[in-house]
């Protein structure tokens, strides 16, 4: 799993050195966000960032475990409160 997550990681760095690299042949700081944002958008479409998300043991227990800390009575007390999960990719926090 390791070595999965390694590679997949490997893929989305050199995204960003794409990204760091296109600076140098831009012309205005505008242009540069913009090829910046782009990059960084793309290097999501790619199904294999997300597995290496999902297998990141360390930062799925986090979310977990901050689910757990705030929710229990407390959560129940607030019967009103609503939560969005925008952008939720995957669904993992829906799954927790």
């Amino acid at each position: 799993e390791f070595q999965a997550m390694v590679g997949g990681m490997a893929g989305h760095a050199a995204s960003f050195a794409k990204m760091l690299e296109s600076r140098t042949a831009v012309k205005s700081k505008d242009e540069a966000k913009q090829k910046d944002d782009d990059v960084y958008l793309e290097s999501y479409a790619d199904l294999a960032i997300h597995e290496d998300m999902l297998k990141d043991v360390p930062r799925v227990e986090a979310y977990r475990k901050a689910i757990d800390f705030h929710g229990g009575a407390a959560w129940k007390a607030a019967a009103d409160a609503k939560v969005v999960d925008v952008g939720s990719g995957t669904g993992l926090l829906a799954l927790l």
